[in-house]
């Protein structure tokens, strides 16, 4: 028997849960860096915690997340059809402003 101290799956359907609770998809009137300053906190909280021992678990969260985000811009610019394009436009802003969301800044990009 062994046990690794890091995020339970059923925590992280929580925390999935609680990010489509949030509805970024519908608020594309927001700008990304809006969304940045409103959950923040939220997300530098949950890598405080659920990440501290094991770095490679919350990562499934944290996806989850950024494919959020390019349905959020695919939304929000109409330019973005393709799904992979909007990915790719979301990495560059990641690689170019790392500080951003905490999860970009804890090495989760897009």
């Amino acid at each position: 028997m062994s046990f690794l101290p890091a995020i339970s799956e059923r925590a992280a359907t929580t925390a999935r849960r609680a990010m489509r609770d949030w509805g970024l998809q519908r608020r594309s009137e927001r700008s990304l860096e809006e969304l940045a300053r409103i959950y923040g906190a939220k997300l530098r909280g949950w890598i405080e915690y659920y990440g501290s021992y094991g770095k490679w678990r919350p990562s499934t969260v944290f996806t989850a997340l950024n494919n959020r985000l390019v349905r959020w811009a695919q939304r929000k610019y109409k330019r973005f059809r393709r799904y992979g394009e909007t990915l790719s436009w979301l990495r560059r802003i990641a690689k170019r402003k790392p500080g951003l969301f905490p999860q970009w800044e804890a090495g989760f990009l897009p």
